[in-house]
């Protein structure tokens, strides 16, 4: 399945050296290994992690706020609002910012065919963010208020919705 990924995004002070940002990211690399990041936002792999860089920063007096993000894999299909929610690092790696999606796979109620299932997926579509293909079902992302929607359009299909 997918991979939720800590994140700290931070600001740094105005008026500060050039050197003040690579001060703070030696400090950084000295106690943890990032998993990847993107301008000023820090991604990390678990919590312990993101509280020794919260350490860091709070030493160098620099501003932070936890962003989670989830990690797409390669297979990942982006919708025209990807943007919107998320973005691709340097390191080529897409994310969806957590706090602003919601994750969920339709399976049908009853004993449907892939014809019966298909009106469906095409209009729960209009309103995908990211989808991929993954077992026991497609994985869809949505905007986080979009839930009620998507759980009225899946039952007038004869479908449930599986929030993850």
């Amino acid at each position: 399945m997918q991979n939720y990924k800590f994140g700290l995004s931070m600001r740094l002070p105005e008026g500060k050296l050039p050197g003040f940002y690579a001060q703070i990211i030696k400090a950084i690399a000295g106690k943890v290994s990032l998993w990847d990041r993107d301008k000023e936002l820090l991604i990390l792999n678990n919590e312990e992690e993101r509280a020794t860089i919260k350490d860091v920063l709070n030493h160098y007096k620099v501003y932070h706020e936890e962003m989670d993000v989830w990690l797409l894999p390669d297979n990942a299909v982006k919708y025209r609002n990807y943007e919107d929610y998320g973005f691709e690092s340097k390191q080529g790696y897409a994310y969806l910012y957590a706090d602003k999606v919601a994750l969920y796979r339709v399976l049908p109620l009853f004993h449907l065919t892939e014809m019966d299932t298909k009106p469906c997926l095409l209009q729960l579509e209009e309103n995908l963010i990211v989808s991929f293909h993954a077992e026991p079902g497609d994985i869809y992302y949505v905007d986080v208020d979009h839930k009620e929607w998507v759980n009225r359009i899946a039952a007038a299909y004869g479908h449930s919705v599986t929030w993850l």
